[in-house]
């Protein structure tokens, strides 16, 4: 089992092993009888996914990079599961959410393919990662609650003046992104 996330209430997300073969996990660590989850994969438009990591925020909602299987072709897409509810009681059996309509924003047609990687989300809601660019090439993103994708190249300052920004791993609460 490998742990890639942990919230600051105690809600460890990763990858473990099971008879199945590797699979996505929570495991809460203030609960009484702590236990590990599998998280389902579930499908996307009848294609199977297969995540390969995950990370979480306070309010229970994980996100993680999954490879796509449809017709034979394999492609890496930016995943996420609302674990908890509102309340902090674990939701039964969550449903993915591909977060590739997110990548086809009005005012940015045809500029991301939905290929990518989510790899950080903070306490608001806010995922990083890579999205990849339909004439090639990695950039660094932002996914909003307010459903707006921002290729972060776009937004660097002028200290970043011929920087191409390919991936982004981390936010804070505070907006800072690595």
């Amino acid at each position: 089992s490998v742990a890639y996330g942990v919230s600051n209430a105690g809600l460890v997300v990763g990858m473990a092993e099971t008879a199945a073969g590797t699979a996505p996990f929570y495991y809460d660590t203030t609960a009484v009888s702590p236990t590990m989850v599998e998280i389902p994969a579930g499908t996307v438009d009848t294609g199977d996914i297969f995540t390969r990591r995950l990370y979480v925020n306070e309010q229970g909602f994980a996100v993680g990079q999954a490879i796509y299987r449809d017709s034979g072709v394999s492609i890496i897409i930016p995943v996420g599961w609302q674990l908890q509810d509102s309340q902090g009681d674990f939701i039964v059996d969550p449903d993915v959410v591909p977060l590739a309509d997110l990548l086809e924003e009005p005012g940015m047609p045809g500029v991301f393919t939905g290929v990518g990687s989510a790899l950080a989300i903070n306490a608001f809601g806010n995922v990083v990662g890579s999205s990849n660019l339909v004439n090639g090439g990695d950039r660094a993103t932002i996914w909003s609650l307010a459903r707006d994708t921002i290729d972060l190249n776009d937004v660097v300052d002028t200290t970043g003046t011929g920087w191409t920004l390919q991936f982004a791993t981390g936010i804070t609460n505070t907006g800072q992104i690595s």
